[in-house]
């Protein structure tokens, strides 16, 4: 399993304090849920770019920070597989657990199931509002270093104000890693202006920080809270640069 990011840990700390919220006459069990995203910034290889979906699981406590017995024929499923559940030292039942890196947005289903029946289901959308991005200019997306390359934003995310950027080159050997772009990225009526730093070959450009007011769409019934975090990434586009 991927180690968790900061993020993905501050959902947790979210998901346990809103454990218990609901309806007092509706059974719910003592599990909060969250899942986030985004983009996966310390790649170690080109392989390995992508968003990475992130789930966390989080038992409630009780006033003396332990946890009650749950039944041992719980199970929680969740990106189509088992969720291994364990305990910590207060008797608590939580997991961790990360996919590998997609170009994909898809909705995040989540299942807990007692005596094989299903008792609890969160359902997640909307996670990566940034993906669809697109590159305006140059339209076939050869560049040269120092070139400007317009970027529209998704349709109805805001960028009035634009953070930072990075290309990814996916086919240089061996992989350095990303490269800052040259200079921050701008914001006209037309898109977004970066400008390519020094790389070459095939490129993604991703940007950082891009404010929107899109939140992820979530919907809970069983759990005693679900939690989403959308990735605030732009991107990514695609670029060849030739020397």
């Amino acid at each position: 399993m991927k180690r968790l990011t900061a993020w993905a840990i501050s959902l947790a700390a979210a998901a346990i304090a809103l454990a218990g919220c609901g309806a007092n006459d509706i059974p719910r069990p003592a599990l909060s849920v969250g899942i986030g995203v985004d983009w996966n910034w310390g790649a170690a290889s080109a392989d390995q770019l992508g968003y990475v979906y992130a789930l966390v699981v989080r038992q409630g406590q009780k006033s003396d920070g332990t946890c009650d017995d749950l039944p041992p024929s719980l199970r929680v499923f969740a990106f189509g597989q088992p969720v291994p559940l364990t305990r910590d030292a207060n008797n608590c039942l939580g997991a961790e657990l990360s996919t590998t890196p997609t170009m994909i947005s898809s909705s995040v289903t989540v299942t807990a199931e007692q005596d094989g029946g299903t008792i609890a289901t969160g359902a997640w959308d909307n996670l990566i509002p940034g993906l669809g991005a697109t590159l305006v200019s140059p339209a076939d997306g050869v560049v040269q270093a120092g070139d400007e390359v317009v970027i529209t934003p998704t349709p109805g995310l805001p960028t009035s104000t634009d953070g930072l950027g990075w290309v990814f080159p996916l086919e240089e050997t061996p992989w350095r890693g990303s490269v800052f772009l040259a200079g921050q990225p701008t914001r006209s009526a037309d898109g977004i202006h970066v400008k390519m730093p020094v790389f070459s070959g095939r490129g993604a450009v991703v940007l950082k920080g891009t404010p929107y007011f899109t939140e992820p769409t979530v919907n809970c019934a069983g759990f005693a809270a679900c939690v989403g975090d959308a990735t605030n990434a732009l991107g990514p586009v695609f670029v060849t640069e030739t020397m």
